[in-house]
């Protein structure tokens, strides 16, 4: 009965601290003589967990102090509680940064600015051609993959890309790299080569996404079926959305009233073609099937073996 009535009260306390966790962080930002930090950038990357709270921005006042207040953010809650937290200072102009780990409950976070690393590197696609305007993602790691800018940064004329005021030391990620009618790259840079005040990935080389798939799905009687969701990725292949798999690229469609599908813009390399029965409404509940294919196949046929 004591266990129980002790369990009770440990859960009843630790929903109650959930429930009023609010987003809440304040310190100061130096520079390593012990010069306040004035107009820096203090950045707040939420850890996926309840009450996380959303990503905020904001700069040191004139004495190198911040404030981040946030409200409760009950949606990044997914079943895990990982403390993965993470407060970023940057000073763009002179290429310094900080970055401290921290859990929810910890609202105090002193900061001093060390010297950064520089990331950069360049988009072609196969000709060896640069690709102005490809978008370039960076995450950084902790515990869990934080995207580093609001807005992916672009390519030059040239192709070329650079991101500055970066904490060294760090792993850091190029989730993807895509252009108009290319296909996408990705790219890490370990903790091991980031000790430094510049490290350029190896050249991005994204493929024409120019080659056409095309197929049908049957039902285990060889039946058309209409109106069922097919998509496709690939390792190289173009990146339309993330919203499927969470982190996994891919480019979706749905069957005809022939159970005919096709694409038009998969790359000239290995791909996967997907049919997902649970976005129709006589296979819903079904499992997921998946075919090997090629960029350029136009005879896929999938079937569907389950009622």
């Amino acid at each position: 009965m004591k266990f129980f009535i002790a369990f009770v009260l440990t859960f009843c306390m630790a929903v109650n601290a959930f429930a009023e966790q609010v987003l809440y962080c304040a310190g100061t930002v130096r520079y390593p003589s012990g010069e306040p930090a004035v107009g820096v950038r203090v950045e707040y990357y939420p850890g996926f967990h309840m009450g996380a709270g959303d990503y905020a921005e904001v700069r040191t006042d004139a004495s190198g102090r911040y404030e981040i207040i946030g409200p409760k953010d009950l949606s990044a809650y997914d079943g895990m509680f990982i403390e993965s937290n993470s407060i970023m200072a940057r000073d763009m102009e002179r290429n310094l940064a900080a970055v401290q780990d921290v859990y929810m409950t910890i609202t105090n976070v002193e900061l001093v600015l060390q010297p950064a690393i520089t990331l950069s590197g360049s988009v072609k696609n196969t000709e060896g051609a640069p690709i102005a305007g490809a978008e370039v993602e960076l995450r950084f790691w902790f515990g869990m993959s934080h995207v580093l800018e609001a807005h992916p940064v672009k390519a030059n004329e040239l192709g070329q890309f650079s991101m500055s005021a970066l904490p060294q030391g760090r792993e850091y990620e190029v989730f993807g790299v895509t252009a108009k009618g290319y296909g996408f790259d990705t790219a890490d840079a370990h903790p091991q080569d980031t000790r430094t005040s510049h490290y350029e990935f190896p050249t991005f080389v994204l493929k024409h996404a120019d080659k056409k798939i095309a197929g049908r799905v049957l039902d285990k009687d060889g039946k058309p079926i209409a109106s069922i969701e097919v998509a496709f990725s690939g390792k190289g292949q173009p990146m339309n959305s993330k919203e499927k798999w969470g982190q996994q690229p891919f480019c979706n469609t749905t069957t005809d009233n022939e159970g005919k599908f096709s694409f038009d813009n998969a790359c000239d390399a290995p791909l996967r073609v997907y049919v997902f029965p649970h976005d129709n409404a006589h296979y819903n509940g079904g499992s997921m099937e998946y075919l090997d294919a090629h960029g350029g196949d136009t005879n896929i046929v999938i079937r569907l073996n389950h009622e």
